[in-house]
């Protein structure tokens, strides 16, 4: 029977009678009278509009649209009819499965909530159709979505256009999938064909469209019933529907009006975020220009690692290079301790006078003459100036001081000073003690001295006074050991009058000194045999001599007979003095001795042209200054000093050290360029080590000061002098014998500054 046949009536006497057809089924319905209506359909759909029914009837009761008291009724029937007890007979009239339903027993069915099998005894079989109704799928839950959309409105703020409409996808998805969750398979093997199953989604409308059918076959009471029951059921699936797109809805436009809210400012967050974009960029450019800088700055850091590892290499390289050629190199030859060195051109043809000195002159005093001037001086410091008689313990030290030093008069200080009016730091003494450096910076606030401190001006006598002469180192030892003792002793003093008192006592010995030495002239006066000699050659050249002095007549004297004989006067001299005659004198006559007077007048009487003079002096500025400066004499300087310093450069040590320090000089001044630590410190110990050497050269003229021609560079304010006022220089006036009153004397030519160090072929 087809599902759209009109329903047939049969007996009830047969209401335990049930006929399965194959594919379909026939379901009795039971009036309240006790007729019964059989339904017939080829779907499996009426089955489940039935199991759906039973859903909605058991809704309606709990509503109390169906009297409860019918039903309770229906349930006592049923329960003492077999068919009640759920026990259905089996015939093998050649259907596959049967069932027979009253409307008591649906009823039953619906208010006990629970499931009963429809067969009896009958043993299960695969071929058997008798199965347990299922029950109700799982309802969908919508609560994971509903909070992934209520997220999804609450970031939407946060969120590109392109990801809100992914999630939104997503979320639609999600929800419909809900759906497919609640699948749950019913009566399959009458399907096993297709092998399809029934879902949630599809219950209402099925229930509806069976209902329908039903009601359809026959305008009764039940059938209008159903009939409403199938409008009911639609308009359940409609409003559940409604009420969820509604609540979709209303959620929805929550989250988007939320959205809104939040993007009201889109342009500006935009634009935020095209800042932090953009900001970012930078960064990211930044960053990667440092790194770019790191990296060159690690190379080149490297390099320079190299470089100088390179640079401290080479220098150490060139340091051995040099050190081995010096060694290899031959030492200078020695120096001529008798030679006549020349500062200035000098043609001895020129010269038809020429003129001497007599102290340190034409004679040379002995040690003897120091010690007695020392002994002579303190003497009188003790006796006619009172002071204590501890000084009888000074002993004269003549390796003490040199030369050429300076005497701070305000400070009461020796000290050396170069050409430069630099100070020669280390060459700074109180009395006997050193000052350090600091201590000498302290009071100068430099190395450098002014002018108007060391030569006079404008009638201001000087702060500082220059021990020109030989006589003076008596005065400088005795002077420093005053100030030593009454430093040592803590007793304080007047620098100034203390040099006043120690000069005039020295002044005061001079006297007796010249009447010693009158009466003892070898203990004071070394022998010079060569003299005679030399005086006759000049002499057999048809030159003129002539002896200027300021010394005694009695000394003088004395000292030439002691070293010529008593005719020394024969050799046609022209001692002149200071003229003491009252009557003017025109001219001057042999082996006469005459006392005052000036240069200028005796220049003008004897008619010299000062070009054609050569005076020989030992005292720079006493004996050669004027003569040179104002009146255009040839000069030459008798320097006794000249021969230890000769001999002291002549060592084989001092040559030496004077090579390397000139090689290592040379390597510092070079290899300035290279600025690394390393190669600093490698020219550092360069610098340390020519200290050094210039310490142990300057130790070895003089342990106390060093040279009296030079500073440890520079030469000194002797030197100076020296080299400005005389033309030419020597130890000794025999030195001269050697050289013929032709001969032409000149100077050497040392490279300036600016000029060339050396000459290459």
């Amino acid at each position: 029977m087809g599902a759209g046949a009109s329903p047939t009536a049969i007996p009830t006497t047969s209401c335990q009678e049930h006929y399965l057809l194959q594919n379909s089924f026939l379901i009795a319905f039971l009036r309240p009278s006790g007729s019964c209506t059989f339904l017939s359909t080829g779907s499996i759909s009426l089955y489940l509009s039935l199991c759906g029914l039973l859903v909605v009837l058991e809704y309606l009761a709990f509503f109390n649209m169906i009297d409860t008291k019918e039903i309770m009724r229906e349930k006592r029937i049923l329960v003492n009819n077999d068919v009640g007890r759920g026990r259905l007979s089996h015939r093998n009239c050649g259907f596959e499965g049967g069932l027979f339903i009253g409307v008591r027993s649906l009823v039953w069915f619906v208010c006990m909530r629970s499931l009963f099998w429809l067969h009896g005894t009958f043993v299960e079989n695969p071929e058997y159709a008798g199965y347990i109704i299922p029950p109700p799928p799982p309802s969908p839950n919508f609560d994971a979505s509903k909070d992934k959309l209520r997220k999804l409105g609450d970031a939407e703020g946060c969120l590109t256009k392109e990801e809100f409409d992914k999630m939104k996808q997503e979320l639609e998805a999600e929800y419909l999938a809900c759906f497919k969750k609640t699948r749950w398979p019913c009566m399959r093997p009458f399907y096993a064909a297709s092998q399809s199953t029934i879902t949630l989604a599809y219950n209402f409308n099925k229930l509806s469209d069976g209902v329908k059918l039903i009601g359809s076959s026959e305008s009764d009471g039940l059938s209008s019933f159903l009939m409403k029951l199938s409008d009911t059921l639609e308009k359940m699936y409609r409003v559940e529907a409604r009420v969820a797109s509604d609540e979709d809805l209303k959620l929805t436009n929550k989250n988007l009006d939320k959205a809104r809210a939040r993007n009201k400012d889109l342009e500006q967050v935009e634009n935020e975020q095209q800042e932090c974009f953009d900001t970012f960029n930078n960064i990211s450019a930044k960053a990667k220009e440092e790194l770019g800088i790191l990296k060159t700055r690690r190379i080149s850091s490297f390099q320079k690692s190299l470089v100088e590892l390179a640079d401290r290499s080479y220098l150490l390289e060139k340091y051995e290079k040099s050190r081995i050629f010096i060694e290899g190199k031959g030492l200078p030859p020695d120096v001529n301790r008798h030679s006549v060195f020349a500062n200035d051109y000098l043609d001895l043809s020129d010269i038809e006078i020429y003129g001497f000195d007599y102290d340190y002159t034409l004679t040379n005093y002995k040690k003897s003459v120091e010690i007695f001037l020392y002994n002579s001086a303190k003497k009188d410091l003790i006796e006619r100036l009172k002071y204590p008689k501890e000084f009888e313990n000074f002993h004269y030290d003549d390796k003490y001081c040199i030369r050429g030093l300076h005497f701070d008069i305000e400070h009461g200080l020796l000290l050396k000073v170069d050409s430069f009016h630099q100070i020669q730091l280390g060459s700074v003494y109180k009395g006997r003690r050193q000052l350090a450096d600091e201590e000498v910076l302290r009071i100068y606030q430099r190395r450098h001295v002014p002018l108007k401190m060391i030569e006079e001006r404008h009638h201001r006598k000087p702060r500082m006074s220059q021990m020109m002469d030989i006589f003076a180192k008596p005065f400088m030892c005795l002077l420093a050991d005053v100030i030593h003792w009454f430093s040592e002793k803590g007793i304080e003093y007047e620098p100034y009058s203390i040099h006043h008192d120690v000069w005039s006592s020295v002044q005061t010995s001079h006297p007796a000194f010249h009447k010693e030495c009158v009466k003892y002239p070898e203990i004071y006066l070394e022998e010079f045999p060569e003299l005679s000699s030399f005086l006759e050659n000049l002499i057999d050249q048809n030159k003129q001599i002539f002896l200027i002095t300021n010394s005694t007549f009695d000394l003088v004297n004395a000292g030439m007979s002691f070293m010529i004989g008593k005719d020394w006067k024969s050799l046609e001299f022209d001692p002149v003095k200071k003229i003491l005659l009252y009557d003017k004198v025109w001219k001057l006559l042999p082996n006469k001795v005459y006392s005052g007077g000036n240069l200028h007048t005796i220049q003008k009487m004897m008619k010299w042209e000062g070009s054609k003079v050569l005076y020989f002096g030992d005292h720079p500025y006493s004996d050669l200054e004027d003569l040179t400066l104002h009146h255009g004499w040839r000069t030459a300087a008798i320097i006794r000093e000249l021969e230890d310093e000769i001999d002291t450069i002549n060592k084989e040590e001092f040559k030496k050290y004077q090579n390397w320090s000139i090689t290592l000089q040379s390597l510092i001044e070079n290899n300035q360029m290279y600025l690394s630590e390393d190669c600093k410190d490698v020219i550092t110990s360069w610098v340390h080590e020519l200290n050094d050497i210039t310490l142990k050269m300057k130790k070895m003229s003089n342990p106390y000061f060093g040279s009296i021609f030079r500073t440890h560079v520079s030469p000194t304010a002797f030197s100076r002098n020296l080299f400005r006022f005389a033309d030419i220089y020597t130890s000794k006036l025999i030195n001269m014998s050697p050289y013929s009153t032709d001969h032409v004397f000149y100077p050497r030519r040392g490279a300036l500054p600016h000029e060339f160090r050396h000459w290459t072929g």
